[in-house]
């Protein structure tokens, strides 16, 4: 539901190298929700864990879709 909302409050043109959309920092195995969102977005999973060693980022991951 919040993607569908949030997809059209965030400009089609970015100025980033980055595209413009929406970033969710999330936990646990988010391929079922990730499954749900319609095939027009994309989907980007950064594990936390990259960064940081603590266990705690061991499931964490940043999300980025647009």
């Amino acid at each position: 539901e919040f993607v569908g909302w949030a997809a059209s409050k965030f400009h089609g043109h970015s100025r980033n190298t980055k595209p413009n959309g929406i970033l969710y920092l999330k936990g646990g195995n988010l391929e079922p929700e990730l499954k749900q969102l319609p095939k027009r977005w994309v989907k980007h999973v950064f594990p936390l864990s990259t960064w940081f060693e603590e266990d705690f980022f061991e499931t964490k991951s940043l999300v980025h879709l647009y």
